[in-house]
């Protein structure tokens, strides 16, 4: 997709930032190829393997839950009351 000074004009307004006629070339180029990088993106294809009902991938570990010994926890913890760990203030 291309930007030119209309439309980057279009998107300065949007966006509410003021952009000099000596950035406007620099602003067009590097949204360029912003675009074109999401474009490509947009057109990516993975490969069957990786595809779910969706057509994204996203694997996951499982949680896995850990006994933990809460006397040893507090036993190590500088200032306690009642089970309770207590921390200094923080503003």
């Amino acid at each position: 997709m291309k930007i030119d000074d209309k439309g980057l004009k279009n998107l300065s307004k949007l966006s509410k930032l003021e952009i000099g006629r000596a950035e406007s070339r620099k602003f067009i180029s590097q949204l360029g190829n912003i675009f074109d990088y999401v474009e490509k993106i947009q057109n990516y294809q993975l490969s069957e393997d990786l595809k779910s009902d969706d057509g994204l991938s996203l694997e996951t570990r499982r949680d896995i839950v850990l006994e933990s010994n809460k006397d040893n926890l507090i036993s190590q913890f500088s200032d306690s009351d009642n089970n309770f760990l207590k921390v200094k203030k923080v503003l």
